[in-house]
């Protein structure tokens, strides 16, 4: 595997699996899920694809030989999220 994209899908793995724990704790009975999706100026849209998140992000972990999210990680993907939220 190209070592540059490796370190590039190890940069949004954490990402990624906060946003599953973000989104499993807002609710714990649904099903999280990556889409293909499309939107229009007026926020309108469809889905067009969609797949369980979980287990896709945890075998993509596996591939890439990373380990578990860490509390450091967690915290750099909260930071972003928040100033993602506003802008900043």
């Amino acid at each position: 595997m190209n070592d540059e994209i490796r370190q590039k899908m190890l940069a949004v793995l954490p990402h990624l699996r906060f946003a599953i724990e973000e989104a499993t704790k807002a609710n714990s009975e649904s099903a999280i899920h990556i889409g293909i999706l499309t939107k229009n100026p007026d926020g309108s849209g469809k889905i067009l694809s969609s797949f369980r998140a979980e287990e896709f992000i945890e075998d993509l972990a596996t591939l890439l030989d990373a380990g578990p999210l860490t509390d450091d990680q967690r915290m750099d993907a909260r930071a972003l999220k928040f100033l993602t939220e506003f802008g900043l």
